[in-house]
């Protein structure tokens, strides 16, 4: 790896022919990760149900869901540090090989007896650390083989690789746990395989990574502090993020809502599944039109998601929480256009900062979205304690408001700061607030 990325000397090129032109190494890439994410998406849903069959209790289930989201709150901005030092594709190649290795190791336990709960905390904890590095990394292997005119059609991809994967591992992987408790992990296992192997072929590739200078141990937090400076400095990646926070929040709490509304009025699980289900279908279709949207639409994503949420809730609380028909329309209206903002967000990343830098940059975005699914939740279930579903969803409509409100009031959502020179040493030269 050169460390450095395909400079655009062609001028803009169009969306569609960006896309066609999309590097082989790019489409080898998403292959493996693919297969990877598939299996994980399986693991993370077979890993509660592992804790209830163990154990025989909900709150185990509950135990065994959290820990798994401990590393990423705790672990992505000093990740993110480490990984902008570090060679990206050795860091995803050895994550890899850990994270299977851990899940291979509960697929034997299973198959020869039932695992301890300690064991498989601790399992689920280990698994969770490495991903943190994983996807850090596979962010900077993308950085490096896609050029920067090329980032939109890349994150399109990378979108719609996310909510496709999620529609296909939930349903799989409860399905596989019900026919063998341990064929979750044992499928897992050989996605991993597929996922090295790509790794180590593309890596085979590239161009021997230049030597890096090794930063001492207790520079760590000087990144960390240089990293979130940086950020701070870009008003489009401040504003984004705090958007981001603020319409996950808000997207969590509602599927609490909905739960707690569908567990008082007796929803079957069928129907609660298909509501469910539709924020996946969303965000699909989502990333699908994203490269048709015509020109000046394509400006200013992440106001359009905005713009949509508020009609979305809107429509809500003017129809009513109860019916599952408009909750799922809701849902699926977030999602789609949340996979818009996703998008403007990505691309803004992988096109405006030095691929040093991106670890650091993904990472406060990833802690940002952890937090608030922690949060959203708790916030849900506190509208449903002390008020009726339909005042909850005014609150939240009302939440999104002022999320508009803010991105109307921010000039780089309005239109998209202009950069100008480039991240060439990790700081940069100059942003336009």
């Amino acid at each position: 790896m050169t460390g450095t990325s395909v400079e655009n000397t062609h001028g803009r090129v169009a969306d569609g022919q960006n896309r066609r032109r999309a590097p082989r190494a790019f489409w080898f890439f998403m292959l493996g990760s693919y297969v990877s994410m598939v299996g994980s998406r399986i693991t993370i849903i077979a890993c509660p149900l592992l804790a209830l069959y163990v154990t025989g209790s909900p709150l185990a289930a509950g135990v065994v869901a959290f820990a798994a989201t401990v590393p990423g709150i705790i672990g992505y901005i000093p990740a993110g540090a480490l990984v902008d030092r570090l060679d990206p594709w050795r860091t995803v190649l050895l994550s890899e090989c850990g994270r299977g290795a851990v899940v291979a190791a509960l697929a034997l336990s299973l198959i020869h007896g039932r695992p301890s709960m300690a064991a498989l905390i601790i399992a689920v904890v280990a698994e969770g650390v490495l991903e943190v590095f994983s996807t850090l990394a596979d962010q900077r292997c993308i950085r490096s083989i896609v050029p920067p005119e090329q980032a939109s059609s890349a994150q399109t991809q990378l979108e719609a690789r996310t909510h496709m994967v999620v529609l296909a591992g939930r349903p799989l992987g409860a399905f596989l746990f019900s026919l063998a408790h341990a064929l979750p992990f044992v499928t897992d296992s050989f996605t991993f395989v597929v996922s090295i192997l790509s790794i180590i072929f593309l890596r085979s590739k590239r161009a021997t990574p230049t030597a890096t200078r090794r930063t001492p141990q207790q520079r760590l937090t000087s990144d960390i502090r240089d990293g979130l400076k940086l950020g701070w400095h870009d008003s489009y990646v401040r504003a984004a993020i705090t958007l981001k926070f603020g319409t996950t929040l808000v997207g969590q709490a509602l599927i609490m809502v909905f739960l707690a509304e569908a567990h008082e009025n007796r929803l079957s699980p069928a129907t609660v599944g298909l509501v469910l289900a539709a924020s996946g279908v969303g965000g699909v279709i989502g990333s699908l039109i994203a490269p048709r949207l015509p020109g000046p639409a394509k400006a200013s994503l992440l106001l359009i998601q905005m713009i949509a949420w508020v009609a979305a809730f809107t429509f809500l609380a003017a129809g009513g929480a109860h019916s599952p028909a408009r909750i799922a329309i809701v849902m699926g209206v977030m999602s789609l256009t949340g996979a818009l903002g996703n998008i403007e967000i990505g691309t803004h990343l992988i096109r405006y900062f030095n691929e040093r830098m991106l670890a650091r940059m993904i990472s406060f975005q990833r802690l940002a979205i952890l937090s608030a699914c922690a949060l959203g939740p708790v916030i849900g279930g506190m509208l449903m304690q002390f008020l009726r579903a339909q005042i909850a969803v005014f609150v939240l409509c009302g939440i999104t408001v002022i999320l508009l409100m803010f991105a109307i009031a921010t000039p780089s959502i309005i239109r998209k700061a202009e950069i100008s020179g480039t991240y060439r040493t990790g700081e940069a030269s100059s942003t336009r607030n």
